[in-house]
């Protein structure tokens, strides 16, 4: 994702201020020289959040509704719709994964919760939310990068694709690590 790296998102970020709340998450996480698999997972879901609230209302969305209101999941769902993957090739379905990345951020965010999830699978939808936000600041920074960007998939979203088949994600999206494992 070179195309929109710390470079790019400040540049970007000082023209859409509206989108601040989007991009300053990942400004920090990208201008740090290490950080925790935690660390990724809470920075894009913060973006994604923001990101989805601006993006707005999307098709089918209802279906990450928690009595029939948009909860974290459903901002991830209008992300994951907004940047137009190709989902015949995932191995999750949209609802399921959006439910996925919310529960794993609120698993990792709220003490009240237990132990951390298996760092594994906060990687693998981490590493995963953090394409994803990347890509919808490139979709709204230069919509007509994004289509020569994602045509061949470029590795990163290829290796982010490969973490997510290590892991299993039941109907309510509590994701788990699956006999494959995921790799680094």
């Amino acid at each position: 994702m070179a195309d929109i790296g710390v470079e790019g998102l400040n540049q970007w970020s000082g023209k859409n201020r509206r989108w601040d709340r989007a991009v300053n998450p990942l400004l920090g996480l990208l201008q740090r020289d290490s950080f925790v698999v935690e660390d990724i997972a809470i920075a894009a879901m913060i973006s994604l959040e923001a990101s989805g609230q601006l993006i707005g209302a999307v098709e089918g969305e209802d279906v990450t509704y928690h009595r029939g209101r948009p909860i974290l999941a459903t901002q991830a769902y209008r992300c994951l719709s907004h940047v137009e993957l190709d989902w015949e090739k995932m191995p999750f379905d949209q609802p399921r994964l959006a439910k996925a990345l919310a529960g794993n951020y609120n698993d990792v965010k709220h003490f009240d919760r237990g132990e951390f999830p298996d760092p594994a699978v906060t990687y693998a939808l981490g590493s995963f939310a953090l394409f994803i936000a990347r890509l919808v600041a490139l979709k709204v920074a230069s919509p007509e990068a994004v289509d020569g960007y994602l045509k061949p998939w470029p590795q990163d979203l290829h290796r982010a694709i490969e973490r997510l088949k290590g892991i299993e994600i039941d109907e309510r999206g509590k994701a788990t690590l699956n006999d494959e494992g995921v790799d680094s």
